[in-house]
């Protein structure tokens, strides 16, 4: 589904965040869009950042995630 949205064009990006099983962790997952310089669809970029630092904050910036 992400795929299809990304090589249809429907979506330049797509992103995500979750509680990984396996890491036992929060993480943010980004998919983008690649494109030549005609805008054909190439493939797709894929990162993923660890923010379980995040969830362990207190105070007003941990409000502000929830």
């Amino acid at each position: 589904m992400i795929f299809q949205l990304l090589r249809t064009g429907q979506k330049d990006k797509v992103a995500m965040w979750f509680k990984s099983e396996k890491l036992g962790k929060f993480v943010h997952m980004t998919y983008v869009a690649v494109c030549d310089e005609s805008g054909d669809f190439q493939g797709v970029l894929e990162y993923i950042q660890e923010i379980q630092d995040f969830f362990e904050l207190d105070g007003d910036i941990m409000r502000a995630i929830k």
